[in-house]
Formats: structure tokens, C-alpha cells, sequence
């Protein structure tokens, strides 16, 4: 049997046959779809990225953090609603005040196709404008989860942002800090960030252990030495940590680069220095006459062998550590050198000739084992200004430094037997130039991450495994790039929404008592913080709008919130309702009343019972013509209370349609489930009952629409009426008249 061929491809051979004809679009194809908006304004208050109905959520940037917004929201539909924090907002627009860095305000709009979900999140005083850039060409898809950073313009006295973002660059944290560095997710899950040490007579930064708040929930430090440094550290799940410091050697005037392995009671389980295994004055890149930090340690890793990778920008070469003895090589030894004045390695194109130049590492970040074994860098590069430039000549290790003031991220394949090191991959932005710091992350959809540090050009850019850029950040605050923040490094991670929603309920005292029948109006909200965004907020328990006080009794509000998360709170306050006067009978009293329209009097009134006594007829004498009767529903008992109306449905012959306030309520009519609003004592609601006569309805057919309106306080209180409409035919004409007229 031959396979079937594809649907798509039997439909595009008939049309290029001219064998299927297009149906015209529907009346549902032509509407168009209501649109929506949404802009918020206060004192310098601005709103990103720009408004589109896809985007969920965005941020709120102003100089001062935006203590009182308000925002506008709404969808072209009639009859949409706009809630704000949950609760229902007039004409779509609420001022919230008070705000705190980290607040969000939720925003529901809800029309006829479906309800549409947007957060917006307040930033900390001076958070950036943060920018996506994203021409489409990309073919591979953003893996879910954010991008930690730690921005800040890097200046005497600039604050810092600890902030994780989406790919829009819109946080679902953030925190403004004094100092900050290295945020992201620890090997063993837990969330941690370099901040300033906070221990007297130590130097440098301590490693702050957060929780997913970004709340400090322990530090760790170096231990027997007199600095932490910020550039890195490894958490592992055994609770044991690496740490670096720059620990200055009072033997030499030197600054040392030093490794701890400390035990999760901050025992030293292994420690390795610099001064131990290389010579500075050969290794070095810099003038130690001048800057005594000559090796400058800024990443570290566990190699798949258990060995530590770790980078030296000041000897433009990332070493391999051996954290055990094995192949020949004791605890500590550097097995091999990738780069710098001492390279193990060659580097080699792909046909095995040398790189002339700057082929090697030069002021490198972040070196990384990626698949296959080969090592990822941020290869920072070097300038010539002031005598600072950093790459050495693999041609000519002992030689003049060179100056390379291009950043680009390399992955080099490694032949330990042969020597050699090739270029595997590498990517680069003409003219971008990390003095320094920066970072590279392969992610596990082969994507890089690179977070390009004091380029300024951009904060982040994720690329493909060909180079094809799929978005980028930048800080789109100001046009000067030297005025722009950027981040130490971007990292990826998930930042799990761990946070229930928060509901406030006010206008009415829980467990107080109220008096029958009073009027009181409470007010809700549902915010929600942590990312996932605000879906629901609904209430149960209000009569309306307002609290039930028809009946005496207990009674109970109860308002419930959700978020995308699944989180959910409820929210319960009870009061007692309490008779108005104990002496006096409660009297429930539906009357109801009807009227033929174009009559004056209504039948019925003050009758209180069965339709017998309570029916008016009208007559439709030609078809396809309609009766019209008003019903009118009065409160005559001593209690507010709502009643429920049933009607009797229509038929073939003569369909009904009944309305209230120019509304359609057939169905809910027919089927005894409309419920009048609260009726004080003496007051009304009418409603109207259309009847039509159908073409095919007879003369001398008759049908009688009852109408029941009872009490939902007490059953057997309740009152009904009738109308009859008689389907007549019509009155022949007059010979007289047709004698006269010819």
C-alpha cells in the first residue's frame, strides 16, 4: 500500500488545480478583536518595554522608585472589565500609592476574549531602562528561566542591582545594594552574591548565602587569611565551598592568588596559592612595581576529573589545577597552562599551522569546560593606552606584550598530547571592548550567554551555536554608552515564584456586628509578588457590592487570590448581623404586578397569590407581530432582601424574550435562577415580556406566561401573575370603504 500523502500537500495540489475554492471569510473571521492598552504616569515615571497585548509583565523605573503610580488600562469592547490588585477599577484607571521596590500591581482585563494577564513590577531609585533587542533571525527558541545581574555604572559611590530578569529585561527581583558581585545559582541550588564584608580588620567581600527573596541567609568566608575575593566561588552539596582571595604576602609586597576548599563548618579541607607555583616575575602580564596584584584569580571551576580550572588575567592563561595527585602530577601541581607567557599549548588553526598574533587567551573571564572537553572563555583582550597591553605573542612568549582591543568569546579544542590548541568556535561584536570583567555560559540548548561587562554596549546577548544573535539587552537609560550600567557577570538560572499572594480586605471589622439592612461597602485587593503574576482575585459572601445584611445571622467574606505559580491564599473575616428591632415580625412580601404596554394600569396590585386574579390578555392579530407587558415586582414586606423571578418559557408558536433594564435575561428567567438587586422596603423593578407571534401560529392559539417572583429569604413567600396572548385573525375589510375609496 502507498502512504498517504500529507494533508497540507493533497490541499496545496487542489488549489494550484483550481479545485478548491476559498469560502469567503465568516461574520466571527471578519470582527475584529478588541484591543487593549495599557500606560502608567507619576513623577517620572516611565513603563517597559513599550506595550504589547503578548507581554505579561513589565517594569516601572523612576529617579525615586515611584511611591505613587497610576495606571490606565483598558480593551475597546463594551462591557470589559479592567481589575487592578484584584478589585474591579472605574473606568479601567486607579492611583495606587505608597510602592516599594519590589511591589507589583497586577492588571486583568477581561472581555470577550478571555482574560489577559499583565504585572507590573517596581524598581529600586535608578534601575535602567533595559532594552531587548531581537531581529527574529534566530532559530532557536529563549530556554525558560532568567538572567541574574549585578548592574551598577561601576563609579565612586554608585549603588549596585542584585536583579534576576526575563528575557524582556523585566525583573522578578530586585534589590539595590552598596556593593555587588557574581550573583547566581550555586551548584548545590542555592542562590548567592559577593557583598561587602561586613567582618572587622578583613578585606574584600563575603559570600552571601540568599534565599529566593534575596535575602541574606548566611555568609561564608576565607578562613586564617585576611581577604574573600568576589570574582567566584563554587557551593557544593555537601555544603563545602571554594572561595578566592587576593591576599597581600608581607614577604614580598606581593598580592598572592589563593584557592580554599573550606568544609561546611569552615574547616580548611585544601588551600592553594600563587606563591607556591609560579614564578611572578616571569608569569606575570603586568608591572608589579606598580600594581603588586600580579596573577588576579577571577574564575574557578570543577573540572569533570575533579581537577580546578581557574583563570588568571594577569597571566592572560587559565591553568588546570590538580586538586589530587594522579598521572605523575602530586596534590597542587598545575598540570597544564592554556595561554600566556608559559603555555603548554600551541595555537594551531585547523590545519595544525600557529596562530600568529594574539591567538592565545589575553585578560580572560569565566573559563568553562563545555562539551567534549574544550574550554570556554570571555576573552576580554587588551589596549595599548598607558602601557596596559596584556596578550602575549605565542609566536614570542618572553616578548613585548600585545594590545587587542576586541572582546570575544573563544572555545578552544585542546590536544593535551599534541600540545595544541584550536579555535573550535568563537564569536565576536566588532567594536566591543570589556576592559574588564564579563562572562560566557553555555546553556544546555548549546546557546552562549555572554554578559559583556564594561562594553556598555549591550548588558547581555544570548547567540546560537552559529553566531546568529537570538536577543540582546542593553541599557537604553541614556545614549552615552560611558554613562550606561552593566553587569560583573550574567548568569542563567530559574527563580522559582515560591511567594503566595497577599489579599487586604477593609471597609468593615471582622467578628463586628451590624444592624439589619445596614449599608456598608468593604474593599479588597490581591497583590502578588515573585514573578509569576497575579491571575485571579475573586470574592464570595457580598450581597452586590456590599456586605449581606439582608438576614440576621453570622456571615462571611471570603476573598481568594492565585498566581501563575499556583500559589494560592484565602482570606476569610465574619460578622454578625444583628435585627433592627427584636419586637417587630420579619415580613417578607413580594408583590408583583402586570400591565399590558400602552395601558396605564398595572393588575394586581396589592394582591398577593395566584395568577387567577392577577392576569391581563393582549391580542397579535398578524403575523410575525409581537405583545409587549411590563411586570412590576415591589417590596411590600419590612426587610431589603432580593428576590428570585421564574417566567414561562416561550414556544414555537409564540416565541418570549424577557428583559430587564434593556438587558436579555430569557434563560436565567426561564429557569427561576434571575435574582432581583437588593429591594429596599416599598421599592420596584419592572421587566418586560416580549411575545411574538410566529408566521406559522394560527388564529384562536393562546398562550399564558406565568410570572413568579418569591423571596430568598423565605420560600413561601411569593406572588404570581399572567399574561394571555391570543393570536386573532385579522379584520376583513370594510366593502363600504373599498366603494367609497374607488
Amino acid at each position: 500500500m502507498k502512504p498517504a500523502l500529507p494533508v497540507a500537500l493533497v490541499v496545496a495540489v487542489l488549489l494550484v488545480a483550481g479545485l478548491v475554492v476559498a469560502q469567503p471569510a465568516t461574520r466571527a473571521d471578519a470582527a475584529a478583536a478588541p484591543t487593549h492598552t495599557l500606560t502608567v504616569a507619576g513623577p517620572g515615571a516611565a513603563m517597559y518595554p513599550r506595550f504589547d497585548p503578548a507581554i505579561e509583565r513589565y517594569a516601572i523605573t523612576s529617579p525615586s522608585g515611584a511611591p505613587t503610580v497610576t495606571v490606565k488600562a483598558a480593551s475597546s469592547e463594551p462591557g470589559s472589565v479592567v481589575r487592578i490588585n484584584g478589585a474591579p477599577a472605574p473606568g479601567g484607571t486607579r492611583t495606587l500609592t505608597g510602592l516599594e521596590p519590589g511591589d507589583e500591581i497586577s492588571v486583568l482585563i477581561t472581555d470577550s476574549t478571555g482574560t489577559a494577564v499583565h504585572s507590573l513590577f517596581v524598581t529600586p531609585a535608578g534601575f535602567p531602562t533595559l532594552e531587548r533587542q531581537d531581529d527574529g533571525s534566530a532559530t532557536t527558541a529563549v530556554p525558560p528561566g532568567h538572567i541574574l545581574l549585578t548592574l551598577s555604572t561601576w563609579t565612586g559611590g554608585a549603588p549596585f542591582y542584585e536583579t534576576a530578569v526575563d528575557a524582556n529585561g523585566v525583573p522578578v527581583l530586585a534589590r539595590r545594594t552598596s556593593s555587588s558581585m557574581d550573583f547566581k545559582r550555586q551548584p548545590d541550588g542555592t542562590l548567592t552574591v559577593s557583598r561587602g564584608t561586613t567582618t572587622p580588620g578583613r578585606t574584600g567581600s563575603d559570600l552571601a548565602l540568599l534565599d529566593e527573596r534575596l535575602a541574606e541567609v548566611g555568609r561564608r568566608e576565607t578562613a586564617g587569611l585576611v581577604d574573600t575575593d568576589g570574582h567566584d566561588s563554587i557551593l557544593l552539596d555537601d555544603g563545602s565551598v571554594y572561595l578566592l582571595a587576593y591576599e597581600p604576602n608581607p614577604a614580598t609586597g606581593l598580592t598572592d592568588s589563593v584557592i580554599q576548599h573550606l568544609s561546611a563548618t569552615g574547616d580548611l579541607l585544601w588551600e592553594w596559592s600563587t606563591a607556591d607555583h609560579v614564578d611572578p616575575s616571569t608569569e606575570t602580564v603586568i608591572d608589579i612595581a606598580s600594581n603588586p596584584d600580579y596573577a588576579h584569580i577571577n574564575s574557578i571551576e570543577i573540572m569533570p576529573d575533579g581537577d580546578v580550572l581557574a583563570s588568571f588575567r594577569h597571566f592572560s592563561s587559565v591553568f588546570k589545577i590538580a586538586r589530587h595527585s594522579h598521572d605523575g602530577h602530586a596534590r597542587g601541581d598545575v598540570v597544564w597552562r592554556l595561554g600566556g607567557r608559559h603555555s603548554d599549548f600551541t595555537f594551531v588553526d585547523e590545519n595544525g599551522e600557529p596562530v600568529p598574533g594574539d591567538g592565545g587567551p589575553c585578560a580572560q573571564h569565566t573559563a568553562s569546560v563545555v562539551s567534549g572537553g574544550r574550554i570556554l572563555l570571555f576573552d576580554n583582550g587588551s589596549w595599548d593606552y598607558n602601557d596596559s597591553e596584556l596578550c602575549v605573542d605565542p609566536a614570542d612568549p618572553s616578548g613585548p606584550l600585545l594590545a587587542r582591543p576586541q572582546t570575544r568569546v573563544t572555545e578552544y579544542a585542546l590536544d593535551v598530547d599534541a600540545g595544541t590548541a584550536t579555535t573550535a568556535w568563537s564569536y565576536e561584536e566588532p567594536g566591543r571592548f570589556a576592559l574588564f570583567a564579563g562572562s560566557s555560559e553555555r546553556l544546555s540548548n548549546g546557546n552562549t550567554l555572554i554578559g559583556w561587562a564594561s562594553s556598555r554596549l549591550a548588558v547581555a546577548t544570548e547567540v546560537d551555536a552559529t553566531g546568529t544573535k537570538v536577543w540582546e539587552l542593553i541599557d537604553a537609560t541614556t545614549a552615552d554608552p560611558n554613562a550606561r550600567q552593566f553587569t560583573y557577570r550574567a548568569a542563567r538560572a530559574t527563580v522559582d515564584d515560591a511567594l503566595r499572594p497577599e489579599i487586604a480586605v477593609s471597609g468593615f471589622t471582622s467578628g463586628a456586628s451590624y444592624a439589619e439592612g445596614a449599608r456598608l461597602t468593604p474593599t479588597y485587593s490581591c497583590t502578588d509578588r515573585g514573578g509569576s503574576s497575579l491571575r485571579s482575585c475573586t470574592v464570595a459572601g457580598l450581597d452586590g457590592t456590599r456586605l449581606d445584611t439582608r438576614t440576621p445571622g453570622t456571615r462571611q467574606v471570603r476573598v481568594t487570590a492565585t498566581d501563575g505559580a499556583g500559589n494560592s491564599t484565602t482570606v476569610a473575616r465574619s460578622y454578625v448581623v444583628r435585627p433592627t428591632a427584636a419586637a417587630v415580625p420579619q415580613v417578607r412580601r413580594p408583590d408583583v404586578a402586570v400591565r399590558a404596554a400602552g395601558t396605564a394600569t398595572y393588575r394586581g396590585v396589592g394582591t398577593i397569590g395566584s395568577a387567577r386574579a392577577q392576569t391581563v390578555a393582549g391580542t397579535i392579530r398578524r403575523r410575525g407581530a409581537s405583545r409587549t407587558f411590563v411586570v412590576r415586582i415591589t417590596n411590600r414586606g419590612n426587610r431589603a432582601e432580593r428576590f428570585t423571578v421564574e417566567g414561562t418559557k416561550g414556544t414555537k408558536r409564540f416565541p418570549a424574550k424577557y428583559r430587564v433594564a434593556g438587558a436579555n435575561r430569557t434563560t436565567k428567567i426561564v429557569r427561576g435562577a434571575y435574582r432581583t438587586p437588593v429591594l429596599l422596603p416599598g421599592r420596584s423593578i419592572t421587566l418586560k415580556i416580549v411575545v411574538r407571534r410566529s408566521a406559522s401560529t394560527p388564529a384562536g392559539a393562546r398562550r399564558t406566561f406565568k410570572i413568579r417572583a418569591t423571596s430568598t429569604a423565605q420560600a413561601s413567600a411569593r406572588d404570581t401573575v399572567a399574561a394571555v396572548v391570543r393570536a386573532k385573525a385579522r379584520r376583513a375589510p370594510n366593502p363600504a370603504r373599498l366603494e367609497s375609496a374607488g
